[in-house]
């Protein structure tokens, strides 16, 4: 133990007669710390998506109004579907829902309506966040206005998430990004000693 103690002493009086290695060894950990907990975040809250509606039914428009309300999705609703492509092309939107025109109709009918949902391929995580809030939002729409739920689903699931359950991606990459800043440190530290 006796020589571990003087090992640590060692190392301290090095950093702190070089400068150089207070920057490595404490400002630098510091300021990567700081850049990896605020300054990347995976997480997808505010995605924009085009919403066409070839049905004029009202409990359409309600749907709607379910899209407009979702805290994680901001909607813009097209008349032209040439203009929703085109902003899906130029990265204006993450992703599109188009409501086919015989919805309701199939809907009251007792069969699976479809309901086309679109999205940018270039970036994969974002994709699935456009289809998971997309249908998020269809399920809860189909709930509230009525249908029975062998419509909806023939199962039902209740998610519950643990520990994370905003889903926030700080807390998963602090941890990861400590570990890669304290083995560069250690090899900076020991390349300067070189």
């Amino acid at each position: 133990m006796r020589i571990l103690w003087a090992f640590i002493k060692k190392e301290f009086l090095q950093i702190f007669r070089d400068p150089s290695s207070i920057l490595i060894a404490f400002i630098l950990p510091t300021l990567l710390s700081l850049i990896y907990m605020y300054g990347i975040n995976v997480d997808s809250v505010n995605i924009n998506l085009g919403l066409k509606l070839d049905d004029a039914n009202p409990r359409v428009i309600s749907l709607s109004r379910s899209f407009s309300n979702n805290q994680y999705i901001r909607t813009k609703v097209y008349d032209d579907k040439d203009a929703m492509y085109s902003d899906i092309v130029n990265s204006k939107l993450q992703g599109a829902v188009i409501v086919p025109n015989d919805f309701t109709v199939t809907l009251n009918n007792g069969r699976t309506a479809q309901i086309l949902v679109i999205t940018d391929g270039s970036e994969t995580n974002t994709a699935n966040y456009v289809q998971s809030y997309a249908s998020g939002v269809i399920y809860q729409w189909l709930e509230t206005t009525g249908y029975s739920k062998q419509q909806v689903s023939l199962i039902d699931p209740q998610l519950r998430i643990w520990y994370n359950e905003k889903l926030d991606s700080h807390y998963f990459i602090l941890p990861g990004s400590l570990a890669v800043t304290l083995s560069l440190v250690g090899i900076l530290l020991t390349a300067l000693v070189v």
